[in-house]
């Protein structure tokens, strides 16, 4: 059937050999992953339409502008993903829900004119079938960095390594653990176009080395502030427990003398190193009960000192 022509039911047919396209801005899906993509564009609105009507898959390709609202063939890249609809739902608000599952890599080989959306002819990309012993090194040690990632990420699905763990394809190994890493999208997109599994399992281990070094730094940095908030929390409380056991005592420690004495070591213009011994002498003043014999000798404004109480 030609492009443009009516179907039976009075819709366009899409030819037989094309592919309709949704453009996205800001999306890569990987072959193998469950994919929700917002559609609101009218043509990208029509293609999972007509996807839908005509029971045909769907090729998803990221915009090489996000900002163009209306991207031609040329603002694409080269490499998408097939994926078959699993549900196309339409929100109250108007919006439209895409769930789509990624099947395979795909390159457009040439688009098709006159209908109310992208479309193109395409080649399918086959994933690489060979393993040696250098491409299973690369999938051991990406599925420890992946298991050790998802320790440190709470929210991670707790069946998600026991998933990676059974994928067999290194392809799919690559392709699953690179749409869950928190890569950026140009990078995720450079995955999608590397088709040799080596080099795709590189690019991906890579970036699980990148965040799994951040995740440490995080986690060393929490670690230290949260010792030092419990330390600080620690003073604190024996600080209050202290002044309690000094009340029930009656040795609380004398205010009046103690902030006099305070106000008088600021207002001496004191050297700096001078002053900062002061101050740590009076916090430690403040800690001692009245009736030690230390306390007692305390100095007030005017050079004089205290007279021992009792």
């Amino acid at each position: 059937m030609a492009a443009g022509e009516l179907n039976k039911a009075g819709s366009v047919a899409l030819p037989d050999d094309a592919l309709p396209i949704i453009p996205v801005r800001n999306l890569v899906v990987f072959p193998g992953e469950v994919a929700h993509v917002s559609i609101g564009r009218q043509v990208s609105i029509e293609a999972a339409r007509l996807a839908v009507e005509q029971s045909r898959k769907l090729g998803i390709l990221l915009q090489l502008d996000p900002s163009q609202d209306l991207p031609a063939p040329e603002d694409l890249h080269p490499v998408g993903t097939i994926v078959s609809i699993v549900r196309f739902v339409t929100a109250p608000n108007g919006m439209h829900h895409l769930i789509c599952q990624g099947e395979q890599r795909f390159e457009p080989t040439g688009f098709v004119d006159d209908l109310p959306c992208l479309a193109t002819r395409f080649e399918a990309i086959d994933e690489p079938e060979e393993v040696d012993a250098e491409v299973r090194a690369r999938v051991s040690l990406l599925k420890e960095r992946t298991e050790e990632i998802t320790r440190m990420l709470p929210e991670v699905p707790a069946d998600f390594s026991a998933t990676v763990l059974a994928i067999e394809s290194p392809g799919a190994v690559a392709d699953v653990i690179a749409g869950f890493l928190d890569i950026d999208l140009d990078e995720k997109q450079r995955v999608l176009e590397t088709i040799d599994v080596r080099w795709r399992l590189d690019r991906v281990l890579n970036a699980a080395e990148e965040q799994l070094n951040v995740l440490r730094i995080a986690h060393e940095i929490g670690a230290k502030s949260k010792e030092k908030i419990d330390k600080q929390q620690r003073d604190y409380i024996l600080r209050e427990q202290l002044r309690t056991i000094q009340r029930e005592l009656g040795e609380e420690s004398g205010g009046s003398d103690l902030e006099e004495l305070a106000a008088a070591v600021e207002q001496a213009g004191m050297p700096p190193e001078v002053h900062k011994e002061a101050r740590k002498e009076l916090k430690r003043l403040r800690m001692m009960p009245e009736a030690s014999g230390e306390h007692s000798m305390v100095r007030v404004p005017g050079g004089t000192q205290a007279q021992p109480r009792g």
